[in-house]
């Protein structure tokens, strides 16, 4: 305290490769390294964090990384896909120190690829890819369908484990209806390969007997969650920018606040103004979304039942 130099022994630790589960463990690359730092330096970095009561008032409000109320992919949902014009042949090379930068058609950021083009097809391909990997991985405790786990529970790692990965950060992006036929397919497949039903099997059957959601329903409930999120957050640039969308992109599909209106409205939901003068409580939106959506999802699938039962 007295010199102002933190002690060497508090930021050095201890550490420790833990292999990753379901990998080859011969490879240096499938362990993740666990660092346990020394106890006394936790014990007074806490000491001292309670002393720090204007932590964060220079920190600027666009950053949303590593702050309490915000999430990186909050800030992806203010941004507009612009439509891509046709530019000149002619290559524009950017070099640093005459020395040239090569440049990549595409690159990913948070599980989010963004490309020159057909940047939503690839995105779509490569979250099916990463959902079906973590179910084969799961295999061994019981995923497989047939002499496995019984389909109730079998749904519920599913829900946990593998949903979370089909679907993350797609909330953010606006998808058509062939991708979401994609991500419909490998969902409901799945369902299916839990209860042991043939192909056959209309998706009303398969869905209402083990009490599960079409995959649309899923995205609009992540959908919903970062709405409320934004709408919660005391980030006046983030609240700019809401409102700017919402004055100028209203109906724009590719603004994810006019989405986000569209959802409410199928659901029969207030509207974003009405929940931006009363806003429930964190629990009270889930609960009411939730309730919300699976009224309707039942109330739709059970119609789709009754018309393959009597289509004329």
């Amino acid at each position: 305290m007295q010199t102002g130099e933190i002690p060497k022994v508090f930021k050095t630790g201890i550490l420790t490769p833990v292999h990753k589960k379901g990998t080859d463990s011969i490879l240096p690359t499938n362990y993740r390294g666990i660092t346990v730092t020394s106890a006394l330096g936790n014990v007074y970095e806490y000491a001292l964090l309670d002393k720090m009561i204007d932590l964060n008032n220079n920190q600027s409000e666009l950053q949303f990384g590593f702050t309490q109320g915000l999430s990186p992919i909050m800030k992806k949902s203010t941004l507009i896909k612009k439509e891509r014009t046709k530019t000149s042949k002619q290559q524009h090379h950017i070099s640093l120190e005459e020395k040239p930068i090569k440049e990549d058609q595409q690159t990913i950021h948070l599980s989010i690829i963004r490309a020159s083009k057909n940047d939503l097809k690839l995105n779509i391909q490569e979250h099916v890819s990463v959902a079906t990997r973590t179910l084969y991985t799961l295999i061994s405790v019981g995923l497989n369908g047939q002499e496995g786990l019984n389909p109730i529970t079998a749904y519920k790692i599913y829900q946990a484990y593998v949903l979370p990965r089909l679907l993350y950060g797609l909330e953010v992006l606006s998808l058509n209806a062939t991708q979401m036929s994609d991500l419909e397919q490998f969902h409901l497949k799945t369902l299916r390969c839990f209860q042991s039903l043939p192909i056959r099997t209309s998706s009303a059957a398969v869905y209402m007997l083990i009490g599960a959601l079409p995959i649309e329903a899923e995205l609009h409930k992540r959908q919903l969650s970062l709405l409320y999120s934004i709408l919660a957050s005391e980030n006046t640039k983030l609240k700019n920018v809401m409102e700017r969308q919402m004055t100028i992109n209203a109906g724009n599909a590719d603004s994810f606040f006019s989405r986000a209106q569209e959802i409410l409205n199928f659901y029969n939901l207030p509207s974003i103004a009405e929940f931006k003068e009363h806003l429930p409580s964190k629990i009270q939106w889930k609960k009411d979304t939730n309730r919300s959506i699976a009224e309707k999802w039942t109330n739709l699938l059970k119609k789709q039942k009754k018309w393959k039962k009597n289509p004329h």
